[in-house]
């Protein structure tokens, strides 16, 4: 299937538009794929790319709208029963979510808003993607990847300290069993990212390729990346330029190529290059498992 610029436009308005009739309860992530026909792996990536905002705050925010609804329609509503009927599971972070959205607290919008409407729930504008320049940009067969990997539960988006300790101990394990050699590549995978389903669930993969894997144990833990038709741009980034070279992937480079993406997690692999690198600038392709043309 062709994916143009216009077609994942028109997928992300199902998204919203889903969010919004559906604003009674909290959309999990299949449920949003299934309205859109795209993977839960890359729903907020494109969300994010296209429209600059956060699929869980958007998300947020259609629920918040729908909730000081009811508040200004129906003054004899509980409060606890218009969290409960947005898809709030507790009170207390429904009043504190309410409050940083409207500047006030659900009871005060109940006593001072009857019968008045918020304004639109959710805004959103589709803009031209920026970031970093991609030095190539094409769909590659790739093999499968054993990996010897480190895993934490946060996504350290960010955390460079923390991905530096990780690396760190992946690095000494690697140089003591007899895999820290020219032909080990480093790769970074993301999973179950926080913009879905929330920081407790997220967590990053630091791993190194392996050529044998039946040696692991203990702290470190085997993986394996599934090869076959990715997406792969090449960049040259500073530490703080992932996350706009990642918008830029899937929102410039997936929709020029006429691509969709398919199930399976997005990756970063460091390739051994002859350019020269400082010391926080990398040599990085950003992988995307894509479907058939």
């Amino acid at each position: 299937m062709k994916m143009t610029e216009q077609k994942y436009i028109e997928k992300v308005k199902q998204i919203i538009s889903r969010l919004t009739e559906d604003a009674g309860r909290n959309l999990s992530p299949a449920e949003l794929a299934a309205a859109s026909g795209l993977p839960a792996e890359h729903l907020h990536l494109i969300f994010r790319a296209f429209t600059g905002k956060s699929l869980a705050d958007a998300n947020k925010k259609i629920r918040l709208c729908r909730a000081a609804c009811l508040l200004a329609e129906k003054p004899s509503l509980k409060i606890s029963d218009a969290a409960a009927e947005t898809g709030f599971g507790g009170i207390n972070d429904f009043r504190t979510a309410f409050s940083e959205k409207f500047g006030c607290s659900p009871t005060a919008w109940k006593k001072n808003n009857g019968g008045k409407r918020p304004a639109a729930s959710f805004k959103t504008s589709f803009k031209d993607i920026g970031g970093p320049t991609a030095e190539s940009a094409e769909v590659r067969e790739l093999p499968d990847l054993d990996l010897a990997c480190v895993r934490h539960g946060k996504t350290a988006a960010g955390d460079y300290s923390l991905i530096i300790y990780l690396y760190s101990k992946l690095a000494k394990w690697a140089e003591a069993n007899g895999h820290k050699g020219a032909e080990n590549r480093n790769v970074v995978i993301y999973k179950a990212p926080a913009d879905i389903y929330g920081e407790s669930r997220s967590s990053i993969i630091l791993g190194i390729t392996v050529s044998d894997s039946s040696g692991i144990k203990g702290d470190i833990k085997k993986r394996k990346i599934a090869g076959g038709r990715h997406l792969v741009c090449r960049y040259r980034l500073r530490e703080d330029q992932y996350d706009s070279a990642w918008r830029q992937v899937y929102g410039y480079w997936l929709p020029k190529l006429d691509l969709k993406p398919a199930a399976g997690g997005r990756f970063e692999y460091y390739p051994a290059v002859s350019s020269e690198t400082g010391r926080f600038i990398s040599t990085v392709d950003l992988c995307i498992p894509v479907a058939d043309g």
